[in-house]
């Protein structure tokens, strides 16, 4: 059976069944403001499911509510393996941390080559959909409402720290929001008018 958003909400909801919890706000924020996006660039002609976006949104962080945070990548992916959802939609936990196909390409916290092998695998031979992109985009723009990059940046920073391979990441992640920028032909917060009361 194809998921779909409301049936990955309820699933959600079922393990963590606090509303307040952080860590299920900002799946759902990240979810809806990628349903937004897909939104915008099906207007413009662009072939996306909506529901199938927002859905992917729902299901990046599902390991953040089954695990500790630091493992979420992995579990995230092994959990949606064994309860049998499709590779496309297991795929978005592997990669909703990296904007650009190498494990080095990650805020702060790298993977561990070892326990973590699966990332180092499936990364640089993985071609990313328009629908991915969408999700890393709005995991970089989301704590528990939609804010700018710059400001979430310094959230995650704040609280996790820096390596030598943040700056890099920084920029990959600007390459990123142009890409979008440019497909959408405006800037796209301004489909967020949100983000002027979170500055």
């Amino acid at each position: 059976m194809t998921p779909n958003s409301q049936s990955v909400l309820r699933l959600l909801r079922q393990i963590s069944p606090d509303p307040e919890f952080s860590s299920l706000r900002h799946i759902i924020c990240v979810g809806d403001a990628a349903a937004t996006i897909a939104g915008a660039l099906k207007e413009k002609g662009f072939e996306l499911d909506v529901d199938k976006v927002r859905t992917l949104g729902y299901l990046h962080d599902v390991g953040r509510l089954i695990g500790p945070g630091s493992e979420h990548i992995i579990n995230g992916y092994n959990y949606l393996k064994e309860q049998g959802f499709p590779e496309e939609y297991c795929n978005i936990c592997l990669v909703h941390s990296y904007p650009e196909n190498d494990p080095a390409c990650i805020l702060s916290t790298p993977p561990d080559p070892v326990s973590e092998r699966l990332i180092f695998d499936f990364l640089p031979r993985h071609a990313y959909t328009l629908s991915e992109k969408i999700v890393i985009l709005c995991d970089l723009m989301c704590k528990y409402k939609v804010m700018t990059i710059d400001k979430r940046i310094v959230d995650v920073l704040s609280r996790h720290g820096t390596w030598e391979g943040t700056q890099n990441c920084i920029l990959a992640i600007l390459k990123l929001k142009a890409e979008i920028d440019d497909m959408l032909e405006y800037n796209v917060y301004d489909l967020f008018p949100e983000i002027a009361e979170n500055l």
